[in-house]
């Protein structure tokens, strides 16, 4: 799992989920839009805040549509 798709299924926002793991916001932020590589101590946060469902090599896996959802013209249905 992705770190967007944690967010998303768990209904926490990005400042939420900072406060949770315990890291900046604005870090976390340029994290998931890939603007900043993440450390190694912040993956660790990460993990440990999720419950190792986003871990170092999820954390940037392409977001999956749920099932029973179908993409049209590049936009979710």
């Amino acid at each position: 799992m992705n770190l967007k798709e944690y967010l998303f299924y768990s209904e926490m926002t990005v400042k939420e989920f900072a406060e949770k793991a315990d890291v900046d916001k604005c870090y976390l932020s340029s994290v998931i839009t890939q603007n900043r590589k993440p450390s190694p101590r912040f993956l660790r946060s990460i993990a440990r805040a999720s419950n190792n469902k986003v871990t170092a090599e999820t954390i940037f896996m392409p977001t999956k549509l749920p099932e029973g959802w179908e993409e049209e013209g590049g936009k979710a249905a």
